[in-house]
């Protein structure tokens, strides 16, 4: 099989905007894993990395130098549901909703086409759980969809209905 071996060069602000000079240095002993993936937990600002190939007949295949992609950035989680209970359903359900900090909250059940079918809450909850109840008297059986919008973000959770 393949080798391959990461190397990073360090690079001065002071050259070519930080794109030239600078030595490369080894960062890893081991062989990368298959997948080609490698974290470099060291901090240092400007730097690029470049990806060497060892064959298994010893030749050294190098690509072109790269920016680092970073780490993605965690999404905010401000905000949780729960899955309702009862699910299915004969009348009411109850889902408890979660957050990390006050904030506005939308709450309604659509049907699968995608048509809302009833607002749950709409407005403004304090940081902390709030259990909120779903009215499905009115509603045939079937499956919906609970929607929570806040902070940016929606959540889905399903919803069994029976007659």
């Amino acid at each position: 099989g393949r080798h391959a071996a990461a190397y990073t060069r360090a690079l001065s602000l002071g050259d070519a905007g930080g794109r030239t000079g600078g030595d490369w240095q080894r960062l890893n002993d081991e062989p990368l894993p298959l997948s080609g993936a490698y974290l470099d937990r060291d901090e240092t600002p400007d730097v690029r990395y470049l990806v060497e190939i060892i064959t298994p007949e010893g030749d050294r295949l190098r690509g072109e130098p790269v920016e680092p992609l970073g780490e993605p950035d965690a999404p905010a989680r401000n905000v949780a549901l729960s899955n309702p209970w009862p699910s299915p359903t004969i009348a009411n359900a109850a889902c408890a909703v979660t957050l990390d900090s006050p904030a506005a909250v939308g709450l309604a059940l659509y049907d699968l086409a995608g048509r809302r079918v009833c607002t749950v809450f709409q407005g403004e909850l304090a940081a902390g759980r709030h259990e909120l109840t779903v009215d499905t008297t009115g509603l045939p059986a079937g499956v919906y969809l609970l929607r929570l919008d806040s902070s940016g973000e929606s959540l889905l959770r399903r919803l069994a209905v029976v007659r």
